[in-house]
């Protein structure tokens, strides 16, 4: 539901510094809007150049669009205050390599918002269940929930993805030189019988809930490790 992540989303730019903004996957703009009141810089990249084209809002319509590969992103070093990458993960071959380079065009105080799909949750049990209904006996049981593997194809999908776990994307961020500095389960408003709760239901569980498993969506917020351990630093020198 858009409601939801919008909400959350304006939940994580709290976090950061006004400044330039810069939107990973904007696509036919849905959660643009949310991102815009923010700061009137606002960046809206998409790999799909029809998409920033029909990417039409009145209220802006001068706010730039730019055609970007997340791999190497157009930008120069530490250009932003806060990017933005909702429902693109999973689709990314080389996530950890994306992560960087979101790195490389964040300022040194600045913050990532990002949503990740990961396994094992009640999505990818569902997604499962889809998927042992559908295939034949001579197939194997395909299954993202039950799986040690960290990194597995996402099925039924219309394009190559892939779902990792929480522990992976982790690993990934580190690695990438990030730490996550807050947590938000979701993606329950998506699922059929829970469709028809309003979407402040969906943000409160989000808020109340950061740690508990099993949600289809996490929205991760995070800050480059560097950033933390100075501030830490400073605050060692006030004492």
């Amino acid at each position: 539901m858009t409601q939801v992540e919008g909400a959350l989303l304006i939940e994580g730019l709290r976090r950061a510094a006004a400044g330039r903004g810069l939107e990973i996957g904007s696509g036919s703009g849905r959660l643009t809007p949310f991102f815009l009141p923010w700061s009137a810089e606002v960046v809206a990249t998409d790999a799909t150049l029809s998409l920033l084209r029909a990417l039409s809002l009145p209220q802006h319509p001068t706010f730039p669009r730019v055609a970007a590969n997340v791999y190497h992103l157009p930008f120069s070093d530490g250009s932003f205050s806060a990017v933005t990458m909702f429902r693109v993960f999973a689709f990314l071959s080389d996530p950890g390599a994306a992560l960087r380079e979101i790195g490389r065009v964040l300022g040194p105080d600045g913050v990532v918002v990002l949503s990740v799909e990961p396994h094992p949750s009640l999505g990818s049990l569902l997604d499962d269940l889809k998927v042992g209904f559908a295939r034949t006996r001579s197939e194997g049981p395909p299954t993202m929930t039950f799986t040690r593997e960290p990194v597995v194809p996402v099925r039924p999908s219309a394009y190559p993805a892939w779902s990792s776990t929480r522990a992976h994307v982790r690993a990934l961020v580190e690695g990438a030189g990030f730490s996550v500095v807050d947590e938000f389960p979701c993606g329950l408003e998506d699922l059929v019988g829970f469709r028809r709760l309003p979407a402040p239901v969906f943000v409160g569980l989000a808020k109340t809930m950061s740690r508990l498993g099993g949600f289809p969506t996490r929205i991760l917020v995070l800050r480059k490790r560097i950033a933390r351990i100075t501030g830490a630093m400073r605050d060692g020198i006030r004492d």
